[in-house]
């Protein structure tokens, strides 16, 4: 009878401590935590409604930047030739000299004013939202977005550490896109 329970108890060391086993488990557990997350990812993606795709429509194109305050604190001339933003749909990317950083933005056209969130998709901010709200006049949107944590702006204003930044683009017609030679050509 000993020998019975001693075998049994080997035994069932053997499979439970088997490094094969063990591998094979923690395997499917990591392809779960897998599955989870793209499920967690499909969640987090809403459903846009025709009025917020048509929002995006007009949100999108190439804008040179003609205003850039921060905490009340405004961009040089020569710093606002540096910076460009480009949106396509609900992706943007914001061009200061070599850096690029990306982002979606999910408008809320209904509200006013106009809000939007603003997730980062790379740089410092990468997987934060920050809020917003915004106004289109013509081929000029102006922006005003509070920093990350914090709640979204309820004017058009940026002063000294307020959080708050305010951002007016002007739309980039495709004739100013064309290299300066081309430009020359024409005249």
């Amino acid at each position: 009878m000993k020998r019975l329970v001693a075998l049994l108890l080997v035994l069932g060391l053997l499979v439970t401590g088997s490094p094969s086993w063990s591998a094979q488990n923690k395997d499917d557990k990591k392809e779960e935590k897998k599955t989870e997350a793209k499920k967690e990812e499909k969640k987090a993606e809403p459903k846009l409604t025709p009025q917020q795709q048509e929002e995006l429509k007009a949100l999108s194109g190439t804008f040179a930047v003609i205003l850039f305050e921060q905490n009340g604190k405004k961009s040089t001339p020569e710093e606002l030739k540096k910076m460009q933003v480009t949106q396509k749909g609900q992706e943007w990317s914001f061009t200061l000299g070599d850096e690029v950083t990306q982002g979606k933005d999910i408008p809320y056209p209904d509200k006013n004013p106009k809000e939007i969130d603003s997730l980062y998709l790379n740089g410092t901010l990468r997987d934060k939202v920050v809020y917003g709200i915004y106004k289109i006049e013509g081929d000029t949107i102006t922006y005003c977005f509070a920093d990350a944590g914090n709640p979204r702006p309820k004017e058009f204003a940026s002063k000294p550490d307020s959080g708050l930044t305010l951002m007016v683009l002007k739309r980039i017609s495709k004739e100013d896109k064309q290299p300066e030679e081309k430009k020359e050509e024409k005249k």
